[in-house]
């Protein structure tokens, strides 16, 4: 059984009125994202973007014929000390667009995550009105566009925004394949899904239960399972991120398992749920949030799925990366496209009573709707001027430039050592202990013997201790001790503290 659009009005034109309602949401959404646009990647999760302004430089360097040699072996070298968890697409498309512009302008990397989320908004749009129609589309777009944290979501340079585009895409296109199955929406479909698992590998969660759902109302268990098209959409969907993360980077995989099957205990804490809800709740109002769960409802069983797999995905993201989902904002990107495609049933239902009413009914509506895209869309403005960090990253250019020339770096420092890799263009190991692992010593009979041997095995072959996180540094009161006790200080200045660690002092044993 195929999807049938419940309103089967698809034929029919969209009114000019409601045509320019969505132009000038997409004007308003992108002109408010543009905001600020040169302002450095230090203000919502520096660590992540730096990463990928680290990767990007570094593929920048290597594609640049006339680059210095030094430079560029040191480019390639910070690269590669990332972390292999994702194909680096956005950082490679980053680095081909400096070459076109002839500079490594960070800011054209706002400029592609924007345009991601513009794209998806398109999917969004199309999609909730196929669910429901074109006026009932417009409020899952303003919800998409003016939530305050969407506008911060959508500018930041990583994957997750593709991963979020190609999702609605691949819901748009599945959905179309469930109308009248054909061999271009299977195609279309299994590219899509392929290149979203690839580039981002939890939006399997998603779409993989959106394609079981859709695939069987469509056609059932039997048909299925001999049906050429849905073999097609499931090897186009699996093979490409297999090979990538089972044998390019077959460590992700181990690492994350290592990381998470201690945490899965969270699972039988109610706290863990309680404190996810409270974290969701900082970052979309709980009470759109529930109202638009009971939106999926609204809608016939066979449409149903599309929105419910975006809300479940969600859900099985949060359990499969447990410690994440309460402490990083980004993981909770995907309940954004949840939220706003469930409200277009809900919209239907009141715009189409709504109608029914009186004049002054429809134009207090409509001035409701114009107050929520104006407070909402100041809410984003203000997040967005609220700080200028470009002298931020002037002082840690200027710190680069105070670090020694030669050696090898280990620290604590913010973001573990990528600030000062992306504008100071050195590699710090991050220091591996904290005041939890240091308490513990002071219970032990000789813990000034014991701490000294933690200690030279984490600095063996570094040279410099460099500290700018001084309250992490203070926390722990026996290596803030032993650095003063046993050596001289390189260098000092604003916000930065450099040990010799080539220099022991002479009362050092």
């Amino acid at each position: 059984m195929s999807l049938v659009h419940p309103a089967a009005v698809l034929h029919i034109r969209i009114p000019n009125w409601i045509t320019i309602c969505i132009v000038t949401i997409f004007v308003l959404g992108t002109g408010l994202r543009f905001m600020d646009l040169t302002d450095p990647p230090l203000d919502y999760f520096p660590q992540r973007q730096l990463r990928g302004a680290i990767i990007a430089r570094g593929i920048y360097y290597q594609l640049q014929p006339s680059a210095d040699a030094a430079t560029r072996d040191q480019a390639m070298y910070l690269a590669n000390t990332m972390d292999p968890r994702e194909p680096s697409v956005f950082e490679g498309l980053v680095a081909v667009t400096y070459l076109v512009t002839g500079g490594e302008h960070l800011w054209v990397a706002r400029i592609y995550s924007i345009l991601f989320w513009l794209l998806g908004g398109v999917a969004l749009f199309a999609l909730a009105r196929r669910l429901t129609s074109p006026l009932a589309a417009l409020l899952p777009l303003i919800f998409y566009f003016f939530l305050p944290w969407s506008v911060i979501f959508s500018r930041i340079f990583q994957p997750d925004v593709i991963m979020v585009m190609l999702t609605l895409w691949v819901a748009y296109t599945l959905y179309r394949w469930g109308e009248a199955p054909s061999w271009k929406w299977a195609i279309i479909t299994g590219l899509l899904s392929g290149l979203a698992v690839f580039i981002k590998l939890p939006a399997i969660f998603p779409i993989g239960l959106m394609f079981v759902g859709i695939v069987l109302t469509t056609l059932g268990i039997k048909q299925a399972v001999s049906n050429l098209q849905v073999w097609l959409m499931l090897a186009l969907l699996v093979i490409p991120p297999a090979i990538y993360y089972l044998f390019v980077i077959p460590g992700s995989s181990s690492e994350w398992l290592s990381s998470t099957l201690p945490l899965l205990k969270n699972w039988l804490s109610p706290s863990f749920y309680i404190r996810w809800v409270i974290f969701a709740g900082g970052l979309v109002d709980l009470g759109i949030a529930f109202v638009s769960f009971v939106g999926i409802w609204l809608l016939p069983k066979k449409v149903r799925i599309i929105p419910l797999s975006l809300w479940l995905g969600y859900i099985f993201y949060g359990l499969a990366f447990p410690y994440y989902i309460i402490t990083h904002e980004y993981y909770s990107i995907p309940l954004i496209p949840a939220i706003a495609l469930s409200l277009a049933p809900l919209a239907e239902v009141v715009f189409t009573h709504i109608n029914r009413l009186d004049r002054l009914a429809r134009i207090v509506v409509v001035g409701v709707l114009v107050f929520s895209i104006a407070y909402s869309g100041w809410m984003g403005r203000s997040i967005l001027l609220g700080k200028n960090y470009r002298n931020e990253a002037t002082s840690w250019q200027q710190m680069g430039q105070a670090l020694p020339k030669q050696g090898d770096l280990i620290g604590i420092t913010h973001e573990q050592g990528y600030r000062i890799a992306y504008y100071g263009w050195r590699h710090v190991t991050p220091w591996p202990y904290t005041a939890e692992d240091e308490a513990p010593l002071a219970l032990r009979p000789d813990p000034i013997g014991d701490f000294t041997i933690m200690f030279n095995n984490a600095v063996k072959g570094q040279d410099y201790f460099i500290i700018t996180l001084f309250g992490d540094f203070d926390s722990q009161p026996m290596l803030e001790s032993y650095l003063y006790d046993h050596f001289p200080i390189y260098s000092q200045g604003d916000g930065y503290l450099i040990f010799d660690l080539t220099q022991a002092k002479a009362s050092s044993p």
